[in-house]
Order: structure tokens, then C-alpha cells, then sequence
């Protein structure tokens, strides 16, 4: 199976390097507590990233779920730092500036901070229930 996926700082295709956007030049922190490996910022200890260690006897679709799971939340959680970054852009460049007057933008901020909140419910209900991610 190929791995399609590129980093997003050094571009590399091969193997993929995790890389906090904070601080990209630090390496993250690495923490294994049980099955669950945790990569933060080393420098503000944002969350770059975590991931449910497989088991032997793990469903392999089971598995690649889990995995399409944590980069959509890695992804909508870089998407949530993205606009509100802008936002608060816009409101020291604007006085009068109101995110939550923008429409659109503001709907698909309030839409990934639901998005990434029912995926983290997903993956804690399967971690109650026992069940492989």
C-alpha cells in the first residue's frame, strides 16, 4: 500500500515526519501513556497529534479508521488555529471588525469545533467500550 500523504514542511512523500505548526524547526514531544502515543510542541505543548498504538489481532479496518479519524481531527483542529489566527488579524487591523458577523467563516468555524468534538466523542466512547481503534 502506498502512502499518499506528504509532509506539509519538508514536502517529503516517503515516510512522514509529524511536525507541530507553532514551532516546526522543535521536535514534539513523544509520550506513550498505555496504547496511546501523544505528540505535542515541545515549546507550548499544543497537541500535534495522537494515535492508538494496534494490537496484535487488530482489525487492519479498524485501524485505518482510527487513522482517518485522527488526521481529519489534526486537520480541522489546524483549520480552527488557521481562521481564528485571521480573525484576530482582522480585528486589531478593524476596530469594528465581529467575527461572528462574517457569515460563512464563522459557520465553519462554530461547524469543525462540532466536527472535532464528535470525533473525540467517537473515539472515547470505542475507548470505553473496549473496543480496537
Amino acid at each position: 500500500m502506498t502512502n499518499e500523504l506528504k509532509c506539509d514542511l519538508c514536502g517529503d512523500g516517503g515516510t512522514i515526519y509529524l511536525h507541530a505548526r507553532c514551532h516546526g524547526v522543535e521536535p514534539p514531544w513523544v509520550c506513550l501513556t498505555g496504547d496511546v502515543l501523544t505528540l505535542e510542541c515541545s515549546v507550548c505543548k499544543r497537541l500535534v497529534s495522537r494515535f492508538r498504538l494496534a494490537q496484535e489481532g487488530t482489525d487492519p479496518a479498524a485501524a485505518r479508521l482510527e487513522q482517518a479519524l485522527q488526521i481529519a481531527r489534526h486537520a480541522l483542529s489546524e483549520q480552527h488555529d488557521a481562521i481564528d489566527q485571521l480573525f484576530a488579524r482582522l480585528t486589531v487591523a478593524d476596530e469594528n471588525f465581529s467575527p461572528s458577523r462574517t457569515g460563512q467563516p464563522w459557520r465553519a468555524l462554530l461547524e469543525g469545533n462540532e466536527a472535532m468534538k464528535a470525533i473525540e466523542a467517537t473515539m472515547l466512547r470505542a475507548d470505553n467500550q473496549g473496543e480496537p481503534q
